[in-house]
Order: C-alpha cells, then sequence, then structure tokens
C-alpha cells in the first residue's frame, strides 16, 4: 500500500445509478451505517448526470473533464454514416485523455479495477482491470502476467448478472478482495473502483431486492475501508434511479404531429413478414436439430410479430429472455444481422419508419425523462427530408410543439428543451440530437422506431429508469464538511480528483474543481495549477468491438432495457 514519493494517496469510488435522493431516505430510515458514517466524517450532496443520461456518456464524461461533443461518446450506439442504420459505440472511440492517464504523464501511479466503459490503453502503465462494457476481459488486465491471479485466484468477472442476492455479494466480494491485493502489491496514488452493481439492482424493478443489495455493498465496502485504514475518498455516481409508471413514445407523438412518417400498413406487415421468415430461417439453419430449429426459429417469429405491442412485447422478452436460448439461436439486438449474409435491406431495424416523408426522428439513445430529436437533414442522411435552409424553422417548429404538449390529465407535459448548442461544443457535435427536452417525471421516454402509433404515445410501463440526479460525496482529509453552492456536474470530477492529488490540471477543460469541498489548509497549501495540458488522444483505438464482445454487448443490453 506504499504510495509514491511525496505524492498523497486517494480512493475514488465510481458508483453506478446512486441517486442522492435515494442514500438519504436510506440513511433516514437507519438503512446503509457504513455509507451514512463515511460521508459524516465529509459531505454529501447531489450530483448532475449528463444530458444524454446513459453509462457511457456520463462515465465518459467524468473520466475526461470534457463535454461529450469533445471526448465523442453519445450512448451506447450511433448512426452509421451516411445511413440509418446503427453500430456500436465503444470505449475505444473516446478522444479525450482520463484523468489516470494524465495522472499517469505526471508520475502519478494508479490502480484502475472495475472502471466502466474502459478498455485497455498501451499508453497507461499503472494497473488495470476491466469493468462493465469493457469487452473480453482476457484483453482488458494490465499489466498481462495480472490475469491468472485476476482470473483464477480472485474469480473477477467483469459482468456482474445480480440475479439473486448470492452473486450480488460475490461479485462485490471479489473486487474489493481483489482491489486490496493490488493495494498491498503495487505502489499507489490512486486507486479508482468501479461498481455496475446498484445500477443492476434498480433495473430489476423491485425494491426490497435492490435495498437488500445496497446492505450487501454497505457492509462489504465497511469490511473493505477496515482493512485500508485512513485515506480520502470521492465517491460519485455516473447518473441516479426512478421509478417510473407510465411511458412517452416519442416517435408516435412525432408521427401524430406530422413530424414523422410512417409506411402503410400493407408495407409494415411485409416487412414484419420478412423478419419473421428470414430469421427464423437462419436460426433453423444454424441448430443441429431440427425440432430445436422449429421451436426457436417459432419462437423467434412470435417475438417480432409482437413487436408493435410494446407492453406483450417487454412480457414476452421476460418470459423468453435470449440468455436462455442456445448461442446459435440468439439474434443480434434488433435484428440487424442474424447470421453471416444476412440481407441489411430485409431487417433495417428502422424500416417501418417513411424517411423520405419524416423531418424529424428520435433514435435508441434513451435515458430518463429526457430524449433527443434528430432532425431528418439532407445531405446528411440518405433521405433528408428537411433542406438546410430550413433546419432551424424545423426545429423550432417541433420546440413550438413540444411547449404546447400536454399530457392525458391536460398537465403540461414538457418542462425543458435545449437546442444542441446549448448542451454541447466540440468537433463531434454532428453525433448528437438538434434537440433535446425533459418531459414530466411522471414520465420516461421511450424510444422506438418500431411501433409507431397513435395508440401508443403515452404507455402504462412500470420501470426504473436514469435520473438526471446523480451523488456526490467526500470523506476524509483534506476534504471539509462543506458542498458547493451549485450542484456539481460530471465534468467537474476529473479537475476535482486530479487537484486532490495536487496534480497539475489541464487548461481549458468544460468542468471546475469543486474548491469548497477543500479545507482552507488544504488550498492555501496547494494552489490549484493549471498548464497547457494535451488532453486529445494522439491517436484513437482501432477496433472497437470484435463480433463476440457485441454479441455479448447487445444481450446486455437487451436485459437492461436499452435495446428491443
Amino acid at each position: 500500500m506504499d504510495k509514491v514519493g511525496d505524492k498523497g494517496q486517494l480512493l475514488v469510488l465510481g458508483l453506478d445509478g446512486v441517486s442522492y435522493s435515494y442514500l438519504q431516505q436510506a440513511f433516514s430510515e437507519g438503512d446503509l451505517p457504513v455509507l451514512k458514517g463515511l460521508f459524516a466524517r465529509g459531505q454529501l450532496g447531489p450530483l448532475e448526470s449528463a444530458k444524454i443520461v446513459l453509462t457511457p456518456v456520463a462515465w465518459s464524461t467524468s473520466y475526461t473533464g470534457v463535454n461529450p461533443a469533445r471526448h465523442r461518446i453519445c450512448g451506447f450506439t450511433r448512426r452509421k454514416e451516411n445511413s440509418y442504420l446503427w453500430e456500436y459505440v465503444s470505449p475505444a472511440d473516446r478522444t479525450s485523455k482520463e484523468f489516470w492517464r494524465i495522472l499517469d504523464e505526471q508520475g502519478f501511479k494508479s490502480i484502475l479495477v472495475g472502471p466502466i466503459f474502459c478498455q485497455n490503453q498501451s499508453d497507461f502503465s499503472g494497473v488495470y482491470i476491466g469493468g462493465e462494457y469493457c469487452g473480453d476481459i482476457e484483453n482488458n488486465v494490465h499489466p498481462p502476467q495480472l490475469a491468472e491471479t485476476v482470473l483464477n485466484r480472485f474469480g473477477y468477472d467483469p459482468v456482474s448478472p445480480c440475479r439473486t442476492l448470492e452473486e450480488v455479494e460475490r461479485f462485490a466480494r471479489n473486487k474489493f478482495a481483489l482491489a486490496r491485493h493490488l493495494m498491498d502489491t503495487h505502489p499507489w496514488n490512486l486507486c479508482f473502483l468501479g461498481f455496475m452493481e446498484p445500477d443492476l439492482l434498480h433495473h430489476s424493478n423491485d425494491p426490497e431486492f435492490a435495498r437488500e443489495g445496497y446492505r450487501i455493498f454497505d457492509r462489504l465496502l465497511g469490511e473493505f475501508l477496515a482493512e485500508l485504514g485512513e485515506v480520502p475518498i470521492i465517491a460519485y455516481s455516473d447518473h441516479g434511479h426512478r421509478t417510473f409508471n407510465r411511458a412517452f413514445h416519442v416517435n408516435s407523438w412525432l408521427y401524430t404531429r406530422g413530424f414523422l412518417g410512417r409506411k402503410s400498413r400493407r408495407s409494415i406487415a411485409v416487412q414484419r413478414w420478412r423478419e419473421m421468415r428470414e430469421g427464423a430461417r437462419q436460426i433453423r439453419a444454424r441448430l443441429d436439430s431440427p425440432l430445436a430449429g422449429l421451436l426457436y426459429g417459432g419462437l423467434f417469429a412470435a417475438r417480432t410479430l409482437v413487436r408493435s405491442w410494446p407492453l406483450v412485447h417487454k412480457l414476452f422478452i421476460r418470459l423468453f429472455p435470449d440468455a436462455n436460448l442456445p448461442d446459435k439461436a440468439r439474434p443480434i439486438a434488433f435484428g440487424e444481422q442474424f447470421a453471416e449474409g444476412a440481407r441489411m435491406d430485409d431487417i433495417d431495424p428502422g424500416a417501418m419508419l417513411d424517411y423520405g416523408r419524416t423531418q424529424a426522428y428520435a433514435y435508441l439513445n434513451r435515458g430518463a425523462n429526457i430524449a433527443g430529436i434528430n432532425i431528418n437533414l439532407e445531405g446528411k442522411h440518405p433521405e433528408g427530408a428537411v433542406p438546410s435552409a430550413e433546419y432551424w424553422a424545423c426545429r423550432e417548429r417541433i420546440a413550438e410543439a413540444l411547449r404546447q404538449a400536454t399530457d392525458p390529465d391536460g398537465e403540461p407535459l414538457v418542462t425543458d428543451i435545449w437546442y444542441r448548442e446549448e448542451v454541447f461544443s466540440g468537433e463531434y457535435i454532428e453525433d448528437f440530437p438538434d434537440l433535446l427536452f425533459a418531459v414530466s417525471t411522471k414520465y420516461f421516454t421511450y424510444i422506438s422506431e418500431d411501433n409507431v402509433s397513435s395508440r401508443n404515445i403515452f404507455l402504462d410501463m412500470r420501470d426504473s429508469q436514469h435520473d438526471l440526479e446523480g451523488m456526490f460525496g467526500v470523506s476524509g482529509a483534506p476534504f471539509s464538511g462543506q458542498m458547493p453552492s451549485e450542484r456539481p456536474g460530471l465534468a467537474d470530477m476529473a479537475p476535482t480528483i486530479l487537484y486532490a492529488l495536487g496534480a497539475r490540471i489541464p487548461e481549458g477543460l468544460d468542468g471546475r474543481v469543486q474548491l469548497e469541498c477543500f479545507d482552507d489548509a488544504y488550498k492555501l497549501a496547494t494552489p490549484p495549477v493549471y498548464e497547457g495540458i494535451t488532453t486529445e488522444v494522439a491517436e484513437v483505438a482501432a477496433g472497437g468491438y470484435n463480433p463476440d464482445e457485441e454479441r455479448v454487448i447487445s444481450q446486455r443490453l437487451r436485459d437492461l432495457g436499452y435495446l428491443e
């Protein structure tokens, strides 16, 4: 547990999906005594997530200290260039350096265990053990000679299913034990531990199961900290969670307002039939048993048939999850490819929309009660229906329609509207929606290109969805008992972590150091030092996810409800 030279040490806990209000309620009920005591020795407050309230966007913003249009991570997926099809976004696409790489260049040593949405980096000299969405763990252990210890001795797995409390305990205990071993055997200044478990617990939609999982984590954290001894701690989440009882189908609303075109009923029926036939045929061809081919091909066909009814489709997926299917019978999410040689024109996930008559549409990435709308711009999209000269007017017409929108109770539906340039700035701004908006917290935003109908605008769908309110807490010296006067944002995490270790901070970050959290003695002895440090990655890593990793990521996103 030796630190490097005269540099200090800092433990950072990255807690996916934890809301400040959720912790406050648990503390008031006498729950989670370790976390409550931890922040009693410092402070705890709310944190503002990214406007695109999705895991890759949020964590990337916190790691880099810049807004998404600069680090390039726009969600789990993005549109392929000059196409309405999509591709996965991987951590290798991130174009800005994470705070641990900036520390590395200044001689600090870091241990990373489970950082969410990260992949191995050849220019990083510290210890790195991949977390959720890293891809194959065998390729995400650095130095590589640690793989035997990580995988066999500690049984580490970056993908925590959290289906049972026993799994929650095992996965969290293994992570804490591995981190403790690495901290004992390697010099370090920064130790970052990432935990996806809270998010998965909330996604179970079982409040009591989630609370029991939190209690397990709280107990294990207490054991870990008791062995570790005194060390300053920063804890933060990428977003929070909120339980919603109803959904607002964005594309159905755009359809009823005349902004989105849908193909004829006959064309949709033909498209559905082609998907059913093609998918079932390929599944039968890949399975050795004719009976299995008939069974699983039939299940796929049935699921395709009910996709136009969101509630039935959601129930069907829960009754027959992909995890229970043979590997060869698992179609890629949204049917973009069922197997090698699949014809894209047969299985385009947006084939239900008539893009030639569509001015605007909402696209896959969804989170909380916030959604984004893309203008189908001529010259940018293959069937762009909005000329460049009408871009601003079209966007304003949609914004005005949103301002006037009401819910079934006659109450205003939309609470906030943001034009893209109000939220994002940077080289990759074109990857992001032209318009973002938030609806009443009675609803979460449901986005599908597949079941657009005037009947499907407001849906009775209970779900735990991401929320804009995360949490930020500090504990121990050099932190004070004060929280910032303004709610911190995710971009503030990177410069604050750098400052807590006395490192030089790059000029031009979008986030700021949360100086109010530090005691006067530290601020006097350690004034912030800003330098013209390069934060852009010299060369973006090639490759991203391989096909096997994409299948795993696809299944994970479907299990969590991000893809259908």
